[in-house]
């Protein structure tokens, strides 16, 4: 996940008129982050083979609530400054995950 990190943080960094750029960082952070999902995707079958319907419901539920959690927050954050301190937040998050063990 540190991958589809970085290439957010690169986006950051880029203006308007390079939008080519900003597709293929985009697309990059992406397929980086359907490579991470292959393995999570697999584990509530390794875990509990019987209960994986339900695992798999209540963890997507969980993380489900960053889609309306996130936008709030972006949108509280880019009225007085840009779009650089949402991208840095979803980094230092990652980063956090991936330390933590939870990801």
């Amino acid at each position: 996940m540190l991958g589809a990190g970085v290439f957010l943080i690169g986006l950051s960094y880029l203006d308007c008129t390079q939008t080519a750029l900003a597709v293929v960082l985009l697309v990059l952070a992406v397929t980086t982050s359907g490579c991470v999902y292959s393995g999570y995707f697999v584990n509530h079958m390794d875990i509990a083979p019987q209960y994986a319907g339900t695992l798999m419901g209540i963890s997507n539920g969980i993380g489900a609530i960053s889609g309306f959690i996130a936008p709030f927050i972006a949108s509280t954050v880019t009225v007085s400054v840009s779009w650089f301190i949402p991208f840095i937040l979803q980094y230092c998050g990652l980063i956090v995950v991936v330390h933590s063990g939870v990801g």
